[in-house]
């Protein structure tokens, strides 16, 4: 190994020292791989508001006595976790958006998943399925590019993918395309509003919990055995999220302060900023090559806008980019399943697409895919013995709704 340390440090200048420092090990406890749970803001108030965009005009359906389409109205309610975290100034954006996705993929869905049963009925094939995994592995590609593009967080693209698949087994209701897509706006347009709802009682909660999400990381971090390196990446992802949710309130802009009544918020993130890029110092020693980090003793200062979307797409589109190997992956993975679970008989392969996606949409390396993998097989079994018991018991639509709404708080509790 000694020809590689004279290479780097004649290469890259590299001080003699940095070699000293002990290599982290690369091997972290399985069980903490698993079932840690990262989340440092309470996410109850989200959940609570996800299971309301489900249950309130679930439950109206129901009283107006149309029961098949309360399930449809799940598939737009998850418009709401796309606007969690965000200022309101910029919430109902991102909120609009995933919905108008969400009832789009559902109506086109539902148009050829009702085609192709009709082709199947006619002919017996029931190879005629495999337009619907085309169709949806095209789908999965397309906006999981965009997803890792944009850099979107969790669940990014997901439900979308989810109901798009889904919705093209929905013949069986005896609703058409467009009814199908009216009750998804449904769900999507209560999502919105309880969404935003939350505003008129504090304008300003998502920015400030944002700031002191930061200020608890770095605290956090302060005090981890030896800077652990893990602590050191929430630190490090806290601050990147409170600039940005400074940035879509309108607090900063071009690296200044436009609104001045909150300028409070600005000196707290500069002030954690400032103790996070010490503490990067105390455990590097301040070398050449962490100056240039983002949290560097350098660097601390009020940043300048998010790079445009139009742009980070653009920038995405070349044969080994990142976004580009991961929809490629996606892509494939999604054709093999579904695929394999039209061979065996299976009749779901929608369930395969959607299994593949939820493992693969982040392009993750080797140890993290398997443990996202490992979640995804507890996961299902868990759901599988969820439905088999419904399945056994059979509820009323009363009972059903309720197991639904808790299903979608849990949804946003537990997605990562």
């Amino acid at each position: 190994m000694g020809w590689i340390r004279r290479y780097t440090i004649a290469k890259f200048g590299v001080d003699d020292a940095a070699f000293s420092e002990p290599i982290p090990s690369p091997k972290q406890n399985l069980w903490r791989q698993l079932f840690t749970y990262l989340a440092l803001s309470v996410r109850w108030p989200g959940a609570a508001r996800a299971a309301l965009a489900l249950g309130i005009p679930g439950l109206i359906a129901l009283l107006l006595g149309f029961e098949n389409e309360m399930l449809l109205i799940a598939t737009g309610a998850y418009a709401v976790i796309s606007g969690e975290g965000h200022p309101f100034r910029y919430r109902w954006k991102p909120m609009a958006i995933i919905g108008v996705l969400l009832v789009a993929g559902v109506t086109m869905g539902s148009f050829i998943g009702q085609e192709v049963q009709e082709l199947v009925s006619e002919t017996g094939n029931t190879w005629w399925i495999s337009i619907t995994v085309i169709f949806s592995s095209i789908v999965a590609a397309i906006l999981v590019f965009g997803a890792n593009s944009l850099r979107m967080t969790a669940p990014g693209i997901f439900f979308i993918v989810m109901v798009t698949s889904s919705s093209q087994m929905s013949s069986g209701l005896g609703l058409m395309p467009w009814q199908v897509g009216m009750w998804a706006t449904v769900g999507a347009v209560s999502a919105w509003i309880l969404g935003m709802l939350p505003a008129l009682i504090d304008p300003h909660a998502p920015e400030r919990q944002a700031v002191e999400n930061l200020e608890k990381a770095v605290e956090k971090y302060e005090k981890s055995p030896s800077y652990a390196v893990q602590e050191r990446h929430d630190a490090s992802s806290a601050l990147n999220t409170a600039w940005v949710a400074l940035d879509d309130a309108g607090i900063i802009s071009g690296g200044r302060v436009i609104r001045k009544s909150q300028s409070d918020l600005v000196a707290r993130a500069l002030t954690a900023q400032n103790r996070l890029a010490a503490l990067n110092e105390d455990v590097t020693g301040g070398t050449e090559y962490e100056n240039l980090s983002p949290t560097g003793p350098n660097r601390v200062a009020i940043p300048h806008r998010s790079l445009t979307a139009p742009y980070t797409n653009y920038r995405s589109i070349h044969r080994y980019s990142h976004s580009t190997l991961t929809a490629q992956k996606v892509f494939w993975a999604s054709i093999l399943s579904g695929m394999i679970s039209i061979a065996f008989g299976l009749g779901r392969p929608d369930w395969a697409i959607v299994s593949a996606v939820l493992v693969l949409q982040w392009g993750l390396e080797k140890v993290p895919g398997s443990v996202r993998a490992l979640h995804r097989l507890l996961g299902s079994i868990i759901s599988l013995g969820i439905f088999a018991l419904v399945y056994i018991t059979q509820p009323a639509a009363w009972p059903l709704l309720l197991i639904l709404v808790i299903c979608q708080f849990y949804a946003e509790i537990f997605v990562v």
